[in-house]
């Protein structure tokens, strides 16, 4: 079995159409293990964000070996990202 990665796009345009992983630069991260059908697993990520507070487009996949899940599924993963800045300050020591 090939490696597995999850894949995010996030966009740098809050009014852009989200786009797949497979079509678009993207930030992957190695799944610690094979995933089953029907099972879970949890992946903690770094995504760098735009430095404007707002509702993002965020796409995310699944490749083995390369291949990407939704491009051999014809099923596209789409959600938003909220970004909020810190109050004024809020760096300060």
């Amino acid at each position: 079995m090939g490696r597995h990665e999850l894949g995010i796009v996030v966009s740098a345009d809050a009014n852009a159409t989200p786009v797949s992983p497979g079509n678009a630069p993207v930030k992957k991260f190695a799944l610690p293990n094979d995933v089953p059908p029907g099972a879970t697993v949890d992946v903690a990520v770094a995504l760098d964000l735009p430095a404007t507070a707002g509702s993002y487009p965020l796409s995310y996949d699944v490749s083995c070996g390369g291949a990407w899940f939704s491009q051999a599924l014809a099923v596209e993963y789409h959600d938003a990202i909220a970004v909020a800045l810190p109050p004024p300050g809020a760096g300060d020591l």
